[in-house]
């Protein structure tokens, strides 16, 4: 079972449909120059699984930044500093 969001790329659909694992699909949207998020419009039935859910539709349209482990946040930001 699959869940995704309205204007959700058809082909990205077929894709999703095939994974066996805990999979999100997120866009990336920015605030402003310095914040920038992604909302998630695509996800399996894993990946509801891996956040404690029981439906993925549950996870249509949550913010990225909400979900992610504060450590996680923290390394993701280190990475992008040294990238640039």
């Amino acid at each position: 079972m699959i869940a995704v969001d309205h204007g959700f790329p058809p082909e990205l659909d077929v894709w999703l449909q095939r994974q066996q694992t805990a999979t999100t699909i997120a866009r990336r949207i920015s605030i402003d120059e310095a914040i920038i998020d992604a909302r998630i419009i695509g996800a399996t039935q894993g990946a509801a699984a891996w956040y404690s859910l029981t439906q993925p539709a549950q996870l249509i349209g949550q913010w990225i930044s909400t979900l992610q482990h504060p450590a996680d946040a923290r390394l993701g930001c280190l990475l992008s500093t040294a990238q640039y």
